[in-house]
């Protein structure tokens, strides 16, 4: 693919150039992606955004959010409560710490 930008991410759109953490314009939800197009769904976008005075430059960048990361490191959690258990064999290959 030419990106890994995927539906269901989550964007974040800066102006161009500039730093990412200061800029950034509006955030919102990939519904469609292809390799030409991304399409992006916002809740709302405030009357003050000016997204064509940046000489046409914008940067689309994926975002973390805290929801996917509390997923992901319960998770991990629960996997480390089963490391003594009988699924540790199972563990031990998805992690590649057995063959």
């Amino acid at each position: 693919p030419v990106n890994s930008i995927s539906s269901g991410d989550i964007v974040g759109i800066f102006a161009g150039g500039k730093s990412l953490v200061a800029d950034k314009l509006l955030s919102g939800i990939v519904t469609k992606s292809s390799e030409l197009i991304i399409s992006v769904a916002f809740e709302e976008i405030p009357e003050n955004i000016d997204i064509t005075g940046h000489n046409g430059a914008l940067q689309l960048v994926k975002l973390a959010n805290d929801v996917t990361y509390r997923r992901l490191k319960r998770a991990l959690e629960d996997l480390h409560t089963f490391q003594n258990g009988r699924c540790s064999h199972l563990i031990d290959v998805l992690f590649n710490a057995s063959p």
